[in-house]
């Protein structure tokens, strides 16, 4: 993803990933390193991926080095619904882990 999520670019977001999730990967890696911004009304979107991820037992990671994406996560209590690296090679190493 790049540029701003918000509520006017999450429901693309929110489509393509939910058509990704629909073909039952073992996970999904969300690369949000090229976001200019995470705006708080794109979070439900996001609350959305993970619910419907977790429910199929698929892997859901976020992978950022921003502190604003997590710090947005915390201020709407869901940050926990996620696991944050700061790249793609700690996610797949994460991957591989039981938890």
């Amino acid at each position: 993803m790049q540029g701003r999520l918000d509520h006017t670019t999450a429901p693309a977001v929110q489509k393509f990933v939910l058509e990704v999730l629909a073909t039952s990967p073992w996970a999904v890696v969300l690369d949000l390193r090229a976001l200019t911004d995470l705006a708080p009304d794109a979070v439900p979107a996001l609350v959305e991926l993970a619910y419907v991820a977790g429910d199929a037992d698929i892997g859901l990671y976020l992978v950022t080095t921003d502190p604003v994406v997590a710090h947005v996560l915390a201020a709407a209590s869901v940050h926990r619904l996620f696991e944050i690296h700061p790249d793609i090679d700690s996610a797949l190493r994460t991957m591989g882990q039981p938890q």
